[in-house]
């Protein structure tokens, strides 16, 4: 069963949205320095990582699932997504520290 849930979910996605999430982590997690440019550099990883993560391609592709195979499939690829998302921010504030 696992391997027909593995090929249901849009992993691509779920790949990229984790790492962004990663990244963000790390970035948001650095110790601050100060100084004049703090604020701008982090709209600027703001900016990064939500350009990199596809929120509108994940929640296409979860409506997509519901239509296509079942609302457990579409509920699985949310609950996976949000669940290592928020892992991975954590983990990277972690590994930024």
């Amino acid at each position: 069963m696992s391997s027909r849930i593995t090929h249901d979910l849009p992993l691509a996605t779920l790949v990229v949205n984790v790492l962004g999430t990663l990244l963000l982590g790390f970035w948001l997690g650095q110790p601050e320095t100060g100084g004049p440019d703090i604020e701008h550099g982090r709209r600027l990883i703001l900016g990064f990582c939500g350009g990199f993560t596809t929120f509108s391609s994940f929640a296409y592709q979860t409506l997509d699932l519901h239509r296509t195979r079942s609302i457990a499939t579409a509920a699985g690829n949310i609950l996976a997504s949000v669940t290592l998302c928020a892992l991975a921010f954590l983990m990277g504030t972690y590994l930024s520290g």
